[in-house]
């Protein structure tokens, strides 16, 4: 979505998804097979229509998908601090994206693509932050046992990847995935949020049925972030049985309603957090 907005496709965009689309001779399912019918970006993010998802790839162009998701940090290690580095996940190879069936999978986080939980939660905190990327950190300063600060970590300030007025459309969609879309079982009761469901396929099989990995990724609240969180099942049913629910529960008690449960006692030498 992010990409194709940035190369002046809009929301209008729209899709007949009939429970599949043919690219190349390969059937690409939806998890509706009947069909969502006609979709426009809204109501395939709030859906989840790969379909439509497919399609709009396809209008894209693979090169800039891959721009895209490089931008935003995938396919790339994170150093949380000095000596820990995160898994650099996988991007398919630009030659293999010459190929549109290889671009149909690509499009909806399936074939040579993976990410980390860590990486996703990078991607939404970009659209929260209105598309500045900044990598994330772990250690923010050391002190030696004197309680002296010795060294101390500052963030960079971001690089800007997406235009202002795209991450306010995604932020729009996300939302309203939350508010009445697969992303229901994570809207807080005491606020709002912004976010989106998924399954993987894994490619392991176990007694004849594939591992599914389960997610939900979001922020809240919705008009102003400031948590952004990522919960993955690795045996998973469905995001919405499975990842959502928490996720919720997180921001219900992280919310403003919910201070007084997620504080500190004022004890001397405490700071509530």
């Amino acid at each position: 979505a992010a990409a194709a907005l940035e190369t002046g496709i809009d929301t209008d965009y729209s899709y007949e998804c009939k429970g599949y689309i043919e690219i190349g001779g390969i059937r690409f399912h939806c998890h509706n097979r009947e069909g969502h019918g006609l979709m426009d970006m809204k109501s395939a993010m709030e859906q989840s229509c790969n379909p439509y998802f497919i399609s709009l790839a396809q209008q894209t162009g693979g090169e800039v998908l891959l721009s895209m998701a490089k931008a935003l940090g995938l396919g790339e290690e994170i150093e949380l601090a000095d000596g820990m580095i995160s898994a650099a996940g996988s991007l398919p190879a630009q030659e293999q994206l010459q190929n549109a069936g290889d671009v149909a999978n690509f499009a909806f986080g399936q074939g040579s693509f993976s990410a980390t939980p860590l990486q996703m939660a990078a991607v939404y905190a970009c659209i929260a932050n209105g598309g500045v990327y900044h990598e994330p950190y772990l250690l923010l300063e050391q002190i030696n046992n004197n309680g002296d600060s010795f060294a101390e970590f500052i963030p960079d300030a971001g690089v800007r990847v997406m235009s202002s007025e795209t991450a306010a459309t995604l932020q729009e969609l996300l939302k309203s995935t939350v508010d009445q879309g697969s992303g229901q079982a994570a809207k807080p009761a005491n606020g709002t949020a912004a976010g989106k469901t998924a399954t993987a396929q894994s490619g392991v099989f176990e007694d004849g049925e594939e591992v599914l990995r389960t997610w939900f990724c979001g922020y809240f609240p919705a008009e102003k972030p400031q948590y952004t969180v990522v919960v993955m099942k690795e045996d998973g049913e469905s995001p919405i049985v499975d990842c959502a629910p928490i996720f919720r529960e997180i921001a219900e008690q992280l919310l403003p309603d919910n201070t007084e449960q997620t504080t500190l006692p004022e004890e001397e030498g405490t700071t509530a957090p």
